[in-house]
């Protein structure tokens, strides 16, 4: 080894890398930081309850998986068909005392599923160099985290989390898995990565019907694709279909979805038919494409533009097809509306935001996918004796392409700048600001002197004060001054009491 090689000056491409990873790092602080504050509402409550009264009588993990199978099988057939989500809901992690955990999972899932299906995706099918796949890892990374729909739906609140941002996340894992299985590999590694796509699959149709419904038309339109071209690949991926077809059915098919349809018909003034419920999609998702075009998402798609350009002109796929696969792309995002339209009716989109949250992650992958195509289709739509041409200004133009560092910076200026014009608060901003105000422990401290009150066996009918601050990336919801609000039941359930209320 050269004696002098650390005095070698670092790369101004390394030293722009580490600049972008330094400051994803950064912004991941504020997010950690304040879930040692986080604390269960809602349907935490609800879900975890028997598990925690395992929990406490045994002390056993093989009993409380149990009683979470249980707690799965009694939802399934009152209220809810999703199984895999009310499985992992009732393994709610304040029931072991660790639900300051619950971002800190939900945030790490997000970012290894993202790299580790953008590594398989850009380095192994598209040729891109591991600093290409970090920058557009990072930026999609940023833009996901920080300007989601409702941080503490998305990553805070563990009911609302583990059943839409946990389960995006095993489907990034998923669609990664059946690119190994595409791969060139040893006959082992691409079996494993079948059997382990197959049950994800599954899994994930038991999930939410928002990624189960997509995941099925990608995996449709993949087998239609392979079918066409007589890969031998097209069993696997219709296997895994028939999988992933498979748990949609035993969640539609559940009991527990009828009795909570009829509950919530009591609350809209009516149930939109199939058909209405896709023409309202399409509505909803051109409006909601445009809603989130804000000025520093922008930013973050700009620098994506960038990257992607790289790598369309690279590539040796024909792109013939521009309008056809536009519009396929934006129908397969406007799917995922039909769901919550057809279920809730419109106005779940405003006040399930948990559900917006993977919306927004697909709307993110639309136009990653619709800057991919359209930059490939216009460098390849040119005719080769053109291109021969161009070659000068080809070059200069590839030569730009290669300086992602200058335009990450120009992007990360921009976003720093736009802040203020965002309607959504920013997740690491707020989560900053309830830190520095004190906001956030207050309202922790609060949470503890309710418990405290709970968990005194002498009160058979407690009354708790309101809480006095509501943190933005902490605070979902909270018991009534009515005892028979159901959230009241709930609480007052889980912690063996007649009855819970705000006192008035």
């Amino acid at each position: 080894m050269n004696r002098y090689a650390l005095l070698t000056p670092v790369s101004k491409k390394n030293c722009g890398n580490f600049l972008i990873v330094l400051t994803f790092l950064i912004t991941l602080l504020p997010i950690f930081s304040i879930s040692i504050y986080d604390q269960p509402s809602a349907d935490d409550y609800v879900y975890g309850l028997l598990t925690r009264q395992t929990w406490e009588s045994t002390g056993s993990v093989f009993q409380t998986l149990l009683t979470a199978w249980n707690q799965m099988v009694h939802s399934y057939m009152t209220w809810d068909g999703n199984f895999f989500a009310t499985f992992l809901g009732a393994l709610q992690p304040s029931v072991f005392g660790l639900y300051h955990w619950v971002p800190v999972v939900m945030v790490l899932s997000v970012i290894f599923s993202t790299f580790f299906f953008l590594k398989i995706l850009l380095e192994n099918y598209l040729n891109a160099d591991r600093n290409t796949t970090l920058i557009i890892g990072c930026t999609l990374l940023v833009l996901e985290l920080q300007f989601l729909p409702s941080a503490v739906q998305g990553l805070y609140w563990f009911d609302g989390a583990i059943s839409y941002t946990f389960i995006y996340a095993m489907s990034l894992t998923f669609f990664a898995l059946l690119l190994i299985y595409y791969q060139k590999r040893p006959v082992r590694h691409k079996y494993l990565s079948l059997a382990s796509a197959c049950i994800l699959g599954f899994l994930i149709s038991g999930g939410n019907f928002i990624s189960s419904l997509v995941n099925l038309i990608l995996l449709a339109a993949m087998s239609t694709v392979l079918w066409y071209r007589k890969s031998t690949h097209c069993f696997g991926t219709v296997l895994v279909l028939v999988f992933s077809l498979t748990g949609l059915f035993v969640s539609a098919l559940a009991p527990g979805n009828g009795v909570r349809q009829a509950d919530t018909l009591r609350t809209l003034m009516s149930q939109p038919s199939p058909v209405s419920a896709v023409l309202q999609s399409f509505q909803y998702a051109g409006q909601y494409f445009l809603q989130w075009m804000s000025v520093p998402v922008s930013a973050g798609i700009f620098l994506l533009s960038v990257l992607l350009v790289k790598l369309a002109y690279k590539s040796h796929f024909s792109f013939r097809y521009p309008f056809v696969a536009l519009v396929l792309a934006f129908c397969v995002f406007a799917a995922g509306f039909t769901p919550p339209i057809y279920a809730l009716g419109a106005g779940s989109l405003i006040w399930e935001t948990r559900i917006m949250n993977i919306l927004y992650f697909n709307f993110l992958w639309l136009w990653g996918f619709m800057l991919f195509y359209i930059s490939g289709w216009l460098f390849h739509r040119r005719p080769k004796h053109q291109n021969s041409q161009n070659t000068m200004g080809h070059n200069r133009l590839k030569k730009s392409m290669l300086r992602p560092a200058f335009y990450s910076s120009a992007a990360l200026v921009l976003i720093i700048l736009t802040l203020p014009l965002v309607k959504t608060p920013v997740t690491s901003l707020s989560a900053l600001q309830s830190l520095a105000d004190g906001s956030a422990a207050q309202y922790a401290l609060e949470a503890n002197e309710r418990k405290e009150i709970y968990q005194n066996q002498t009160i058979n009918h407690a009354d708790v004060l309101a809480y006095t601050v509501k943190p933005y990336v902490l605070y979902y919801d909270d018991i009534k001054t009515d005892k028979n609000d159901w959230r009241n039941i709930s609480v007052a359930r889980y912690y063996n009491k007649d009855s819970v209320a705000i006192r008035n």
